[in-house]
């Protein structure tokens, strides 16, 4: 019973209609014009330090330099987002290098794309156990000379993580959210086929969650995240209304996706959770 009234409760406290289908691509960015104002840097928005040493528009690609940080537990690092409602379909093609165009020659330098819960309650920046977040990156971690693709969840600061060896290059990574599932994927430049990394079952999130770009690096900064776009759409499959016209819409939302979204359960195949989502 604590999930039922918890999810109604969330689902309360969030914005009454969800991004109509028209709405959502009004988020996509080439970054060949100048950043819109619906872009939020989370350090101006809530108050801890920067941690960014360069951001530069140049030629239709963002450059994003991370100075020595990191997003693990309550720590924190760089992070450039847009408030999304709703269910989404997130994709961004980046490229992570050192400073000199090759490997990072530091441990746990990667970039990518991260969806965060907002802390709205939380008045100090800083406040302990007050991150919940999830992403999927690349760049080099533990061991050096040998790129990744990371994944991380945080749940009000406790970090889990994977990772996986990766090609170096330019890969588009993609979130995708349907109701409580959340999906990570990634495909380097040639490929045809997604790679699924990781599928989550969230229930406690709001429908409002910040979306976009994220790095970090180690105690002698080498990190560079390009990033040629990011373009968002609506999933192909969904469970419950998309929007919220009436009060029963919210618990319709709810009672659907804890009773027939299965896109999170293992008895449905990676391969049959990609053929849903489609490209």
């Amino acid at each position: 019973m604590r999930n039922f009234f918890l999810g109604l409760s969330l689902l309360a406290g969030t914005a009454v209609h969800a991004q109509a289908v028209t709405e959502i691509g009004q988020l996509n960015d080439e970054f060949d014009q100048p950043l819109r104002s619906s872009w939020q840097w989370a350090h101006e928005k809530e108050g801890f330090p920067t941690k960014l040493d360069r951001f530069e528009l140049k030629d239709g690609i963002l450059h994003f330099q991370p100075g020595q940080s990191g997003w693990f537990n309550d720590g924190k690092a760089p992070f450039l987002y847009q408030t999304v409602n709703g269910d989404f379909d997130v994709r961004m093609r980046v490229k992570a290098t050192g400073l000199n165009g090759g490997l990072a020659n530091t441990q746990w330098s990667l970039g990518g794309l991260m969806v965060r819960a907002p802390r709205w309650q939380v008045k100090d920046p800083l406040e302990p156990k007050s991150e919940s977040w999830l992403f999927v990156n690349t760049g080099v971690a533990d061991k050096l000379g040998q790129q990744v693709v990371e994944s991380k969840y945080t749940l009000h600061s406790k970090s889990n993580l994977k990772l996986r060896n990766a090609k170096t290059g330019w890969v588009e990574l993609r979130m995708v959210r349907v109701g409580f599932v959340f999906i990570s994927m990634y495909r380097f430049d040639g490929e045809q086929s997604w790679t699924l990394q990781d599928r989550y079952y969230i229930q406690d999130w709001p429908m409002q969650l910040q979306v976009g770009i994220n790095g970090y690096t180690g105690d002698k900064p080498d990190m560079l995240l390009q990033v040629d776009y990011i373009r968002f759409k609506k999933p192909t499959v969904s469970f419950g209304p998309t929007r919220f016209e009436k009060p029963s819409d919210r618990y319709d939302y709810w009672y659907k996706n804890v009773s027939e979204n299965n896109l999170a359960d293992y008895s449905l195949s990676n391969e049959a959770v990609l053929k849903l989502l489609g490209d």
